[in-house]
Formats: structure tokens, sequence, C-alpha cells
């Protein structure tokens, strides 16, 4: 997921710089959460648009991992702040009926 608030990671630069990728996160609320329930990540307001669509469609997050660590400096400041990109996976719930989905039908 590239649809991140970057300002977010502003003060958590060792925090991010101790994720590797591949590490598991979990998914609550808008933001990405470390094995110590740290929050390492948050959408942006497109990021969760982005996301609300398919969970309107019936899909779930049950995944995301680390996918990369990269350095972010703002146009305004001279300090470089850690960024965590990760992969968020989608799978469609179980138990979805097709005419609560289409409202449209």
């Amino acid at each position: 997921m590239r649809d991140v608030w970057l300002d977010f990671f502003k003060g958590r630069k060792d925090i991010v710089l101790r994720l590797r990728s591949g590490d598991s996160l979990q998914y609550k609320d808008g933001y990405l959460l470390n094995e110590q329930e740290t929050n390492v990540a948050a959408l942006s307001a497109s990021g969760k648009d982005k996301l609300k669509a398919w969970t309107d469609k019936g899909y779930e997050v049950t995944n995301a991992k680390v996918s990369y660590t990269l350095a972010w400096k703002p146009q305004d400041s001279n300090l470089e702040y850690a960024v965590c990109l990760a992969n968020i996976a989608l799978t469609k719930s179980e138990g979805l009926n097709n005419s609560e989905s289409n409202e449209d039908e």
C-alpha cells in the first residue's frame, strides 16, 4: 500500500527502522501494527477510501506484511523520516449475499 499518511511517520523513525521486509503486520482501523501492537503506518484518506471500496464489495483484510522501508524528506524540512510501505492482502468474505452487495439491481 503506497497510500500512507506521510506526516504520521514523523517521530517514528526508530520504530520503522526496526521493521524488515516480510515482517507480519496487523491491520486495524486504518493503521498497520507490528507484533508489539504499536502503530507503524497509517493509511492516507485516499488509501482508506480505496480499501473501503474493496470492503464494500465483500472483501476483508486477511494479511499485511512490510514491503519496503524508505527515507522521506519533506520539502520544508532538512530532516529525513523512515516510511513503511506494506502489502495488504484481501480475501472475499464468506456469507455475503449478492443482493446485499448490489443495491442498484
